[in-house]
Formats: C-alpha cells, structure tokens, sequence
C-alpha cells in the first residue's frame, strides 16, 4: 500500500464496524479482555479492529474506587474484605469476595446474622425482626440466602458499589439489636420469658408460693413439663453492690 492509499484510507468516511463488538478473555489467560472486529468500507480493502483491556482485580478496583481503608486478603477459595465498619460493640465487619465464571458473589457468610443472635438468649427472631430484615435486604437490593447477607453481580460490574450496599445492609441489621426491646430497661427476666416461650414451655410469672416459715415467696416463673415443674429464680442485676443482696435473698428463698 502506498502512502497516497493509506492517506485515502484514512480519509474514508464510509468506514464502519460490521457488528457488535464482544468481548472476550484473552487467550494467555491474563486479566486482559479484548476484541477484534471487522470494519467495512467501500475503498474494498480487508480492515479490522483489535482492542484490549487490563481489567483491575478486586482488591486493585476497591483500593482505586473506595479507599485504602478496605483491605483484601486471601482466605482459602475467598478474598477477604475488611471494611472500616464496626457492629455495635465494636467487632468489625467482614466480607467474602468469590468468583464463579462470569459472575461474583459478595456475603457476609452469615456473620452478622451470628452475631445479632449472640446478643440474646433467645434463639429464633419474632416475626416483625425477620420482617425488618426483609425490608432492609430489599430496600438495598440484598438478597438474605440461609442466614447471609448476599449480593450477586457479574465480574464486569463494579464490585465498590456491591461492597457499599451490603456494608449498609449489615449495620442497618446489626442495628436491630437496639430495637429488640428498649435495651436499658429490658431485663434478663424478660430474655428467660422469650425463651421458654420459643421453646414452648408452660410456665406462670412470679407465682406466689409459701415456705415452710409461712413467708410468702415470689420466685420469677413456675414452669410445668409432662414429666416435671419447676420454679425459676433469675440472678441479674446492673449494680455490682446489689448482687450479694439479690443472692442471699434467692438462697433464703430455696432453704425456705
């Protein structure tokens, strides 16, 4: 080809791309994609478009799009993300970053499902709390899959916006600790009473019972089985300097 033929070529104004432009993993299996496509034109020469991409990993896009406070590390078949976000009591959240194909899966793995159940003796979440998870998971386009906080997205799509949603999922989660019940008034009586109440035991709040003295006594709960009754004192209390008192009172309580 001669120069004045490359400069007509050049110059041509009915080249065009001759169909869509797909991109596809390089060959030598680096983190390139690429594409090549024919271009049609009437000077009746045979032309072709490459064009390659050095796609980021997901540690390099959250380190460019998010921060540095996001730091990855590998974790058997995982990346880890720790995020800048803390629970209530100060445990930090964590994600796990796993790639499957041409898709990515970003979860907590149930992390804080546990430890919103650890903050509570009761083991099973009343229905207006799953509810509330619910409506958290959907108003951040999470999807909750046996206990987890999930998010689904193919590689292509940017994993700092899916690392954002779910953060906000997980402290908006974590934060229905404070709406179990008004925390400063909630006592450990009331926690033993949500449990026998799962666990679908009979039971009777402070019953009266009379001792050998002829006292009467108002233990925390009388609670009937097939096979036995029990009465229940409840040791608790947020003031050290009361805690003799409370288990002298429950100790004269069973010797009577």
């Amino acid at each position: 080809m001669t120069q004045f033929e490359f400069e007509q070529l050049m110059a041509d104004t009915t080249k065009r791309i001759s169909g869509d432009i797909s991109w596809s993993e390089d060959e030598d299996h680096s983190p390139t994609v690429e594409f090549r496509v024919d271009v049609a034109s009437q000077t009746g020469y045979t032309l072709f478009m490459n064009g390659a991409y050095l796609m980021l990993t997901p540690c390099e896009q959250i380190t460019e799009k998010i921060g540095e406070l996001f730091i990855c590390s590998t974790l058997n078949e995982y990346i880890r993300i720790r995020t800048p976000f803390l629970y209530p009591d100060g445990d930090v959240i964590d994600f796990f970053y796993k790639e499957e194909g041409e898709s990515a899966t970003l979860t907590d793995l149930g992390e804080t499902l546990r430890w919103l159940r650890m903050q509570t003796v009761t083991q099973r979440k009343s229905a207006k709390q799953r509810q509330l998870i619910n409506d958290i998971c959907l108003n951040h386009g999470i999807e909750f899959y046996r206990g987890m906080l999930m998010v689904r997205f193919k590689k292509s799509e940017d994993i700092a916006q899916a690392i954002i949603r779910l953060s906000q999922a997980a402290l908006r989660v974590s934060d229905l600790w404070f709406t179990f019940r008004n925390r400063a008034s909630e006592s450990a009586t009331d926690e033993v009473e949500d449990l026998f109440r799962d666990r679908q035991i009979t039971y009777q709040r402070s019953p009266r019972v009379t001792g050998r003295s002829g006292r009467v006594w108002r233990p925390d709960f009388h609670t009937r089985l097939p096979e036995r009754s029990t009465l229940v004192t409840v040791l608790s209390t947020g003031s050290r300097s009361a805690a003799r008192e409370i288990a002298a009172l429950a100790s004269a309580a069973w010797h009577d």
